[in-house]
């Protein structure tokens, strides 16, 4: 049952007090935010793909940035329970391609790629305009 008739009144004055942000302030004025894409990739069917490169294409204004990492799996079902490799950047100052041997092989029909953005606290946000990705079939 909903009522949405006043139950009561209070005066608060001239400058109320909250222990809340309903208005996300704080959120945009303190707290830099953070927002992840992922994708994922498939390689060739009947045979073992090596993922051996991932690019970002990415516009960063000063002050944000992007890091990435990757998982690889036989199948789509195994990927969620694959483990993550350790996150490569930031974005910059280091170029914005990986060479995944860095990590060791990465393989597997279908490799994750996750994209962390990282924005700057006055607002500004980076782009992400592509994530391009180099493999080989042994």
């Amino acid at each position: 049952h909903t009522d949405l008739s006043l139950i009561f009144e209070v005066p608060t004055g001239p400058s109320p007090y909250t222990y809340s942000d309903m208005t996300g302030y704080q959120q945009k004025t303190v707290v830099a935010p953070k927002g992840t894409y992922t994708h994922t990739f498939q390689g060739w069917q009947g045979g073992e793909t090596q993922w051996m490169q991932v690019g970002l294409e990415l516009n960063t204004p000063s002050g944000t940035s992007a890091d990435l990492r990757v998982r690889a799996a036989a199948s789509e079902e195994e990927l969620e329970f694959a483990v993550w490799s350790p996150y490569f950047g930031p974005f910059p100052p280091a170029l914005p391609t990986v060479n995944l041997s860095a990590f060791g092989a990465v393989i597997g029909e279908y490799m994750q790629v996750e994209v962390q953005l990282f924005a700057e606290e006055s607002g500004s946000t980076p782009i992400l305009k592509s994530v391009d990705v180099v493999a080989s079939e042994f």
